[in-house]
Parts: structure tokens; C-alpha cells; sequence
């Protein structure tokens, strides 16, 4: 059988429209795509913003560090505990933000080849499917050709008996 086989097969199928399938499945990979460029957007954001809190953490560090100094000169023991348990706290959580954000970025590299390779097949699917609309407007056109040399040659059997009794008339008289 020829690869032509199926499209013929489906133009003939009154309820599928294969280019319309095509284009279907364009826009569904299309709004993927749109989906994925939005979701990378979302997650470099989100790293920002957690380096932008571990920087503010930092600040919190000095600043406390700077307080517990004050505190030791002054003799206020419970303000040292205090801050040295506020820097402990923060130190804890910039580890934690620090380790998020190293597989937030491997994450991101990975989603960054997988957009290059996304943005690839939804540029290669279109261009085979211009062809493939190509292709079928042309096959569609021979079948149309095809079906409208078979009525001629065939002819449609009550239009036959009108013309074989008009003969007959004509040589009757």
C-alpha cells in the first residue's frame, strides 16, 4: 500500500478532517510550549526572590551580630541568647535556601534544553505538516478527478435509461 493510503481513506470519511486533526494537535503543542515558557518564567522568579531572602537573611545576620556586640557590653544576657538563636535560625535557613536554589538552577538548565528541543519539534511538526496539507490538497483534487471521470464513465443508471430511451426515440422516428 502506499503512505497515500490513509489520507485517502479519511477524505472519504465524511466525520474526520485530517488537516484539522493536524492543526488540532499544532495548537495543543503550541499552548504546551506557551505553558513551559510561562512555568520557566515562574521558576526563575522564584529563585530571585529566594536569593533576594537569603540576602535579606544575611543583612538580619549582621544586624544581629551587631546587637548581640552591644548587648555583651551592656551585660544583657537574655538579648545575647536571643539573637545568637535568631542567627543560628537564619545561618539554618540560607543553607536550606542556598541547597534549593542550586536545584532550582540545574532544574532550570534542564528545563532550558528541554524548551531548545520543545521549540525545535513545534518548528519541525508545522513544516511537516504544511507539507502534509500540500500533499493532501493534491490528493484530494486527484480523487475529486478521479470520482467525477468514474460518473462520466459509468454514468448514473437513471440518467442512462433516459438517454437510452431518448435514442431509442430518435431512431424510431
Amino acid at each position: 500500500r502506499s503512505t497515500l493510503f490513509p489520507y485517502t481513506t479519511l477524505f472519504r470519511s465524511s466525520y474526520l478532517d485530517p488537516i484539522k486533526i493536524l492543526e488540532s494537535y499544532v495548537k495543543t503543542l503550541e499552548k504546551n510550549f506557551n505553558e513551559l515558557n510561562d512555568n520557566i518564567a515562574k521558576l526563575r522568579r522564584q529563585i530571585v526572590k529566594i536569593k533576594d531572602t537569603i540576602k535579606q537573611n544575611n543583612k538580619e545576620i549582621e544586624r544581629a551580630t551587631r546587637i548581640i556586640d552591644e548587648a555583651q557590653r551592656q551585660g544583657r544576657s537574655e538579648v545575647v541568647a536571643v539573637n545568637y538563636n535568631q542567627i543560628g535560625r537564619l545561618h539554618k535557613l540560607n543553607e536550606k535556601y542556598a541547597l534549593m536554589v542550586e536545584r532550582m538552577d540545574d532544574l532550570n538548565n534542564v528545563l532550558i534544553k528541554m524548551h531548545s528541543y520543545s521549540s525545535f519539534k513545534l518548528s519541525d511538526t508545522k513544516n511537516e505538516i504544511r507539507m502534509k496539507k500540500q500533499e493532501f490538497a493534491a490528493i484530494s483534487s486527484g480523487y475529486s478527478a478521479m470520482v467525477n471521470a468514474k460518473n462520466i464513465m459509468n454514468g448514473n443508471y437513471q440518467q442512462n435509461e433516459l438517454y437510452d430511451s431518448a435514442i431509442e426515440n430518435l431512431t424510431m422516428d
